[in-house]
């Protein structure tokens, strides 16, 4: 009984065209194999035996196709998780594997002639199941990158017990930074627009010692309902205009003023327990009783 292992390497190979998308099976032109033959192969023949001496010194004889090239499966021999073959191009030279003399042959890339390496896909999956069922995106994490099609996606499943699944994806080719939970939990970057956007279900917290937010054109807040809690509360506008149905305003004491030669404008009435002033002479001069002289400015 033989020892010896059925798999074996057969000969360095070229490419003959290139990859196609979403296989692993290239064309193989075996290159040192057919320079060796010397003209002998007929194209009539669809196959050839010829004699060749392996890496121990023996003299093997190897029956092989009399076509110009050879199909082969990519061996992923350190693939290291890694499940989309190596999109080899035209010209690139590749280690080809055989097993006994059947027609089975397997590729592996050699990487040093990154040269010749064109724009690529490649795709890591992590299985998430110690289950025997086949391994795919649904029950594993897998990250993708592609100069092909432009783009980075990392995903991570939920079939192990996992609440929510994640999904970071990196549009390249439109600027789009998406990142998103299962549940619709959304933060989106559009850089050629220059817009950012987050959107959650339900609540969002931010706790630091100063948050600062600067609007150089508008701002817009639409709620039903709006609190403010703070010691100390400081508006400066240039123009301030307030539109409600009904509005309210309580303090243990305060202090409304206006510059000399302005004043305040009401419209309507205004109805005080106890208002003091101290402005500049009403439009028709009249005077609140109790004060010294002074007038109110307001058209009552």
């Amino acid at each position: 009984m033989s020892s010896e292992s059925g798999f074996n390497f057969y000969c360095y190979g070229e490419v003959s065209v290139d990859k196609p998308e979403d296989t692993n099976i290239i064309e193989v032109f075996p290159k040192d194999i057919m320079y060796n033959l010397n003209g002998e192969i007929d194209n009539k023949q669809e196959s050839v035996v010829i004699n060749r001496t392996s890496a121990d010194g023996k003299v093997k004889t190897d029956k092989i196709s009399a076509k110009n090239v050879i199909a082969a499966r990519w061996l992923a021999l350190g693939g290291s998780n890694r499940v989309s073959a190596p999109d080899v191009r035209k010209g690139e030279t590749v280690l080809v594997f055989r097993y006994g003399t059947n027609d089975d042959y397997y590729w592996e890339p050699i990487t040093t002639e990154t040269t010749k390496r064109g724009k690529e896909t490649v795709t890591y999956l992590f299985k998430n199941t110690d289950s025997q069922d086949q391994v795919n995106e649904n029950n594993s994490y897998f990250l993708t990158y592609s100069t092909r099609h432009k783009f980075v996606h990392l995903h991570t499943s939920k079939n192990d017990g996992e609440p929510v699944s994640y999904d970071l994806k990196l549009d390249t080719k439109k600027g789009i930074v998406n990142f998103q939970d299962s549940r619709g939990n959304i933060i989106e970057l559009k850089s050629t627009e220059d817009y950012l956007r987050i959107k959650t279900n339900k609540k969002i917290d931010i706790d630091t010692q100063e948050f600062n937010i600067v609007a150089s054109k508008n701002m817009t807040i639409k709620t039903p309902d709006f609190l403010i809690d703070a010691a100390k509360f400081v508006q400066k506008d240039t123009s301030y205009t307030l539109t409600t149905s009904s509005y309210s305003m309580k303090s243990a004491a305060g202090t409304m003023s206006a510059s000399t030669g302005a004043g305040f404008i009401y419209d309507n009435k205004l109805h005080a327990t106890d208002l003091k002033t101290n402005s500049v002479p009403s439009q028709n001069g009249h005077k609140h009783p109790g004060d010294s002289g002074g007038t109110t400015g307001l058209p009552f």
